[in-house]
């Protein structure tokens, strides 16, 4: 990605949201509403990386559409984690799910945007990034809105 990308952004907001809490319906509106965003991609997570257990997918999907109804076409809730993961078992690829994977499909997906990560600061301040799977390949190419 270039500095001077002039294409809106779409930020990349991943997670478990199990459940879903206030501070995730808060976060889209704040991207918007600071114009760090023209648009907010919310992904439940098919299957944790880091092993978490998790209740099933599509209860997490539903509860996640639920509690961004209210932002409307600027906020989209998508299943993409679930295809993804579908298309690697097709493929014969138990690998799971990275964040880096679902930036990759996105940025294909919605080439008229400049995708970026959406990161909590307790995932930065933590250091939990050198647990990430190409880390340095999501600042360089999805630059992080922490």
């Amino acid at each position: 990605m270039r500095e001077t990308d002039i294409r809106p952004t779409l930020a990349v907001f991943g997670g478990s949201f199990n459940p879903p809490h206030v501070g995730h319906v808060l976060l889209p509106a704040w991207l918007l509403s600071q114009g760090l965003a023209a648009r907010v991609l919310v992904a439940p997570c098919e299957t944790h990386a880091l092993g978490k257990s998790l209740p099933p997918f599509e209860q997490r999907l539903a509860w996640t559409r639920a509690a961004m109804a209210q932002h409307g076409p600027s906020v989209i809730v998508s299943d993409l984690e679930r295809r993804l993961a579908q298309e690697r078992l097709a493929a014969g690829d138990s690998s799971p799910s990275y964040a880096l994977g679902l930036l990759e499909r996105v940025a294909r997906d919605y080439p008229d945007h400049r995708v970026r990560l959406v990161v909590g600061s307790d995932i930065i301040d933590s250091g939990e990034t050198a647990r990430w799977h190409r880390w340095d390949l999501i600042e360089r190419d999805y630059p992080p809105i922490v």
